[in-house]
């Protein structure tokens, strides 16, 4: 809803998957839809830091399946 009303939206989990006690395939269609809506999905993502700058706030951690350090922007 709020990706409708012009906010940027980033999903941050530590799971793989959204939903992840439910049904594989109601996560994956619930995934798909909110990547339709520009949704930016950040799955096994474990934070480590968070931190404000310019653009918004900054969410320092590391992706467990690519095993190396990133770095993504919440805008805010």
């Amino acid at each position: 809803m709020l990706q409708a009303l012009g906010s940027q939206v980033s999903l941050i989990a530590l799971e793989d998957r959204v939903l992840e006690q439910f049904d594989p395939m109601i996560s994956r269609v619930l995934m798909r839809e909110m990547e339709k809506q520009s949704i930016d999905l950040h799955m096994g993502f474990e934070v480590n830091e968070l931190s404000q700058d310019a653009p918004g706030i900054s969410v320092h951690g590391s992706g467990r399946r690519r095993g190396s350090s990133q770095r993504d922007h919440i805008h805010g």
